[in-house]
C-alpha cells in the first residue's frame, strides 16, 4: 500500500485555503471591473479614444504693409557723378 497523495519531496499538496483566497480574490476583482464597466465610469474594451473638442483660435496675421511689386532701389545722389564715359573704375 502507498500513501495516500504523497508526492516525490515528502510534502502535502499545500493548504486549501490559498486556492480559496486567490480564487475569490479574481472573482471580487472580476466583478469590479464589471460594474465599472457597466455604469460608465471607464471606457468599456476595444474601443475608440476618446475624443476631445477642443476649439482652437483661427490664426491671425499681423497687420504689415504689402511687399512692393517692383523692386526697391535706393535714391541717388544728383550731386554724384559718374565720372568720364571711358575711365576705367578703380
Amino acid at each position: 500500500m502507498t500513501a495516500p497523495r504523497a508526492s516525490p519531496t515528502g510534502k502535502g499538496p499545500g493548504p486549501a485555503w490559498l486556492g480559496l483566497v486567490v480564487g475569490g480574490a479574481v472573482i471580487i476583482l472580476a466583478i469590479v471591473i464589471i460594474t465599472l464597466v457597466i455604469t460608465g465610469s471607464t471606457p468599456p474594451p476595444f474601443h475608440g479614444p476618446a475624443r476631445l473638442g477642443v476649439t482652437l483660435p483661427e490664426p491671425v496675421l499681423p497687420d504689415v504693409p504689402r511687399i512692393p511689386e517692383r523692386p526697391v532701389v535706393p535714391p541717388v545722389d544728383p550731386r554724384v557723378d559718374t565720372g568720364p564715359a571711358g575711365s576705367p573704375a578703380g
